[in-house]
């Protein structure tokens, strides 16, 4: 019963986890009802049903019958599957489920704030870095481990000075590839999960990246800006999972 109860929460939650990231400049409140992004009407209230709701009205607004976006249920799917594996392999400790939820709302929020604002908020960021941090000590029972920031540093500082180079000193560019926020997650990261981890993790997010960018939507939201939160934070939960399950 409260496995049941935790997930069913945990899908509801999600759903705000998107409005947030379509209120980014807050100019709307966030206890206001959903809008179609066409016709500025409002969402009818089965069309918010997590994952159902995307089918109850068809993938189409109900007043001007335009195409609702694909991300909302897919985003929906993909964290009811991870919350629900999550269950699986956390123990029936209250807390570490409450950890976790904490983590995945928060590494959701922070992925989908990056792969469609193109930034991250920094109070979002910040509850994402210390509920990591939490969570590797509480659950993972990880130390501090300051060589393996200081040795992330120096990698990304080199990563900057060789594009650098390579832009011929075109400084405006760099934010482009590396942002704070970037730094923030990678370097915190890596202090807790070890230097070679957060670089495996940070591979496959480029990987990834370099096979989304062959597509031609991909290769659109690549232009304007190279997502990499998008693909490592996510990657991050997956290890911790990983971890968790004793696979790692």
């Amino acid at each position: 019963m409260l496995v049941s109860f935790l997930f069913i929460a945990g899908v509801i939650l999600a759903e705000f986890v998107q409005v947030l990231v379509d209120r980014k400049d807050h100019s709307s409140s966030f206890f206001d009802r959903s809008r179609c992004d066409h016709c500025k009407k409002t969402v009818p209230w089965y069309g918010m049903i997590p994952i159902l709701g995307y089918f109850l009205v068809k993938g189409k607004c109900i007043h001007c019958n335009k195409s609702i976006s694909l991300r909302y249920p897919l985003f929906e799917v993909i964290f009811a599957l991870l919350w629900g594996i999550s269950l699986v392999f956390v123990s029936g400790s209250i807390l570490n489920s409450i950890l976790f939820l904490s983590f995945l709302l928060l590494s959701s929020y922070v992925a989908l704030s990056d792969l469609i604002n193109h930034e991250v908020r920094i109070d979002g960021l910040t509850a994402y870095l210390v509920s990591f941090i939490i969570l590797s000590h509480i659950v993972l029972k990880n130390q501090l481990d300051l060589l393996s920031a200081f040795a992330m540093i120096a990698i990304m500082v080199l990563s900057v000075f060789v594009i650098k180079i390579a832009k011929r000193g075109k400084r405006e560019k760099l934010q482009v590839y590396l942002g704070g926020a970037d730094w923030a997650v990678l370097i915190i990261v890596s202090a807790f999960i070890s230097l070679q981890n957060t670089t495996l993790v940070l591979v496959g997010a480029l990987v990834i990246i370099g096979i989304i960018s062959v597509f031609p939507k991909g290769a659109s939201l690549v232009k304007k800006g190279i997502p990499l939160l998008a693909f490592v934070v996510p990657l991050v939960f997956v290890y911790v999972l990983l971890k968790v399950s004793s696979i790692l």
